[in-house]
């Protein structure tokens, strides 16, 4: 019987273990039930797990995008309700703020002073014709005035281009085009020197050359007489070795004379070649260069035409500036009539002050934003969090608050025990970071409705904890809730 308790007992661990100690993606698993067999009653257990919050707890932001100039607490400081936590850095902030004060002061005495301002240039304008400084008509005058010293410029230009005889463009392409024509001629009539003595075979280097040639091929006929004699001789013993040998040294310095000369006359030959190409060469290139000296002749013939034309277009189009110079003082005379009238009605119609309620609204919308450079703890508490750093922008979430003294855990039940559990019941709450001590707890809260994120059908349940258990914020535990 003792092994069949503890075998039961067991078996009820293991489950418990199981089931009632896991979660799945955040989310409390089915709370278990565990049934003591005691000789008086059973007692059914349901266990959870949860994880410890603050009973109060807020989150600060800011949006102003301002660079944080101080911060005055670190995670885990005890804080007041209305302690300053941080300052931004607000001297743009009221550097703006007093620019538009600024304006809206200028705004308002530009409104006092339109009378006064509208009068004056009244004033000024009358003195203006009277005294003859109106700058419109004078402006007009000096427009007049430049017409007609461009157009006199334009017809003593003209007189001078009618003159071609004078045109030193022509002058100079007239000197190049006689140049390259001498040239030219010089250059042809050593081309065709060369050609005729290449073609009546009168160059005298090739005469020379071949002269020689001739000469090398008699010599190297004696030579090779004299050797076949000789060695004829030699082979009849009538005469020495050394003879012999001075034979055969002959013939091999005829035979390379006769070699030189054939060589020589080969490089006369190419150098009237190579000579001939040269004179072509510069023939062609002379001629290009004669054609485009009578190119630029042609062209700036034509562009002295063209500029006779120019400037007789350039009479015509400075008469038109003129006309229209003049039509433009009587204009600006009669615009200063005008002006006179209108300021006379605007001296009667001057507003006395502007719709200033724009510049009012956004200071009023910058001192709140100034207001909001000071970030307060809007509850006593612990700083459980405190994200950003001094001189980086104050940019959404920036502390968490919580009230480290009044805890909670939430944990969640399944559907089918929402019915055993009710407000007020006492849950015991364990926690390894406490030596698996038991702590009791109060459910202090069950959710009406299911959570309608959980993989499950879970209801969340609240349970409230003494403020001495030693837990601390964002501790998980777990939760036994014991079910008669």
């Amino acid at each position: 019987m003792k092994k069949y308790i503890i075998a039961v007992l067991a078996a009820a661990a293991s489950l418990m273990m199981l089931t009632g100690c896991s979660t799945i993606d955040g989310y409390a698993l089915p709370a278990a039930r565990i049934v003591e067999n005691q000789p008086a009653h059973t007692i059914e257990t349901i266990t959870a797990r949860g994880v410890v919050e603050s009973v109060r707890s807020r989150n600060i932001y800011s949006a102003l995008g301002l660079n944080i100039e101080r911060i005055y607490i670190e995670a885990g400081d005890e804080v007041l309700a209305g302690q300053v936590l941080a300052v931004l850095d607000s001297e743009n902030l009221e550097l703006a703020i007093s620019a538009q004060r600024a304006a809206l002061n200028l705004a308002r005495t530009n409104a006092m002073l339109s009378r006064q301002d509208t009068e004056r240039m009244l004033n000024d304008a009358s003195a203006n014709l009277a005294n003859n400084t109106n700058i419109h008509i004078l402006n007009a005058e000096a427009a007049l005035s430049a017409a007609e010293q461009n157009l006199a410029s334009a017809r003593r230009l003209y007189n001078t281009a009618l003159d071609i005889s004078s045109n030193m463009h022509i002058l100079n392409a007239e000197a190049a085009l006689n140049g390259a024509q001498s040239a030219l001629a010089a250059i042809q009539q050593d081309l065709n020197d060369a050609a005729r003595d290449r073609d009546n075979n009168s160059n005298p280097h090739i005469l020379a050359a071949r002269s020689g040639l001739e000469t090398a091929n008699v010599e190297l006929e004696t030579a090779e007489a004299t050797y076949g004699n000789l060695r004829v001789l030699y082979a009849a013993n009538i005469i020495p070795r050394d003879d012999m040998r001075q034979a055969e040294n002959g013939l091999t310095h005829a035979r390379n004379r006769r070699n030189d000369a054939q060589i020589g006359l080969d490089v006369a030959i190419e150098a009237e070649r190579r000579t001939i190409e040269r004179l072509e060469t510069t023939f062609r290139s002379a001629d290009t260069t004669y054609k485009d000296a009578r190119t630029i002749l042609n062209a700036a013939r034509i562009a002295a035409e063209r500029d006779i034309e120019r400037l007789r277009g350039d009479i015509e189009r400075f008469t038109v500036d003129v006309n229209v110079a003049q039509g433009m003082l009587t204009a600006a005379r009669a615009a200063a009539a005008q002006e006179m009238a209108l300021l006379h009605s605007n001296v009667s119609a001057a507003e006395a002050a502007a719709n200033l309620e724009h510049l009012e609204i956004a200071i009023k919308q910058m001192e709140l934003q100034l207001d909001d450079t000071i970030i307060t703890a809007p509850i006593a508490g612990t700083a459980t969090a405190v994200i950003p750093t001094e001189g980086t922008p104050a940019t959404g979430l920036m502390f968490t608050i919580e009230d480290a003294q009044n805890l909670r855990i939430v944990t969640a039940v399944r559907e089918y025990d929402f019915d055993k559990i009710a407000v007020g019941m006492e849950a015991i709450v364990i926690s390894d970071a406490t030596g698996n001590t038991r702590h009791a707890g109060t459910i202090s809260r069950i959710s009406p409705a299911a959570n309608p994120f959980a993989p499950v059908v879970e209801f969340e349940v609240e349970i409230s904890i003494p403020s001495d258990t030693g837990l601390r914020i964002g501790m998980n535990v777990r939760i036994e809730i014991a079910i008669d």
